[in-house]
């Protein structure tokens, strides 16, 4: 059997990370646990969080093989090391403008401890005023920061199967994008 990449020999449960499921993750060329951890669980977001429980959680979840993690400024307090986001500005939270995007990344690559992000998820894109901000302020300065090196790959995301394929049938930017329908 082949580790993932992100096995480390001596960290991780050897015996679970064989169990572990491994997936391509779209295009991006990362074999990702079948199985995620979702970082707003982490936050305060859905009740009082216990710091210590997290934290064992979250070690668990690695040790045994989970490498696909999803953390965003939008869950709010996130007490863990998978980025210590303050509580968010829901009124400006669909903000996907050049600068606001730029910032965004900026803060996570402190936050997270981190020289790049792997895969960077424009998220809930139905919920932006106009989709025009997406196609010509976020993405563009994505494009820019995987260029940098901030990011390696760039997807986005929302309820709504039409946005999606609108968007991406409309989109040069598009076409190396991981699209994550929920």
């Amino acid at each position: 059997m082949s580790f993932p990449e992100t096995y480390v020999d001596g960290f991780h449960d050897r015996e679970a990370v064989i169990q572990m499921e491994y997936r391509s993750f779209g295009k991006t060329n990362m074999k990702v646990s079948k199985l995620a951890i979702g970082g707003a669980t982490f936050s305060n977001l859905f009740g009082p969080l216990d710091e210590q429980e997290g934290i064992d959680t979250l070690h668990t979840a690695l040790k045994n093989g989970i490498n696909y993690i999803d953390t965003a400024p939008y869950y709010g307090d996130v007490n863990l090391k998978i980025g210590r986001y303050k509580a968010t500005d829901y009124d400006t939270m669909f903000d996907y403008s050049a600068k606001k995007t730029r910032e965004s990344i900026d803060l996570s690559l402190k936050l997270l401890g981190v020289d790049y992000i792997d895969v960077i998820t424009i998220h809930d894109i139905e919920y932006v005023p106009t989709l025009d901000m997406i196609l010509n302020e976020a993405l563009p300065t994505l494009e820019k920061l995987k260029k940098e090196g901030k990011v390696r790959n760039i997807g986005v995301s929302a309820y709504p199967m039409g946005i999606l394929n609108s968007q991406k049938n409309n989109s040069k930017n598009l076409k190396e994008i991981t699209v994550t329908v929920y």
